[in-house]
């Protein structure tokens, strides 16, 4: 919904709005960090889906070979990328 998103981007604005007033390092570093945070958190969901849809597409009955791109490296793959993600994302944490 476009009103979602306007929400969002206003909370954004806002926030890089109080860089000015706290300081311009300490509001800065927090949103740069949140930023990353959420790059590998998208990866996160990235490995779960190719996962879930090769697994679930082989389970209807359907031939992998049909698939215009295959990766060579499944299962390994995209257990790999999310567990590097996942650890990645709680050390931060630490």
């Amino acid at each position: 919904m476009p009103r979602n998103a306007l929400w969002a981007t206003t909370v954004v604005a806002g926030l890089c709005f109080l860089t000015s007033k706290f300081g311009n390092q300490k509001v800065y570093l927090w949103l740069l960090n949140t930023l990353g945070m959420t790059g590998f958190i998208a990866w996160l969901g990235i490995a779960i889906s190719h996962y879930r849809f090769r697994r679930g597409y082989v389970a209807q009955g359907h031939d992998v070979n049909a698939l215009p791109y295959r990766y060579g490296f499944f299962p390994l793959g995209p257990i790999f990328a999310f567990v590097f993600c996942l650890i990645i994302t709680l050390g931060q944490n630490y």
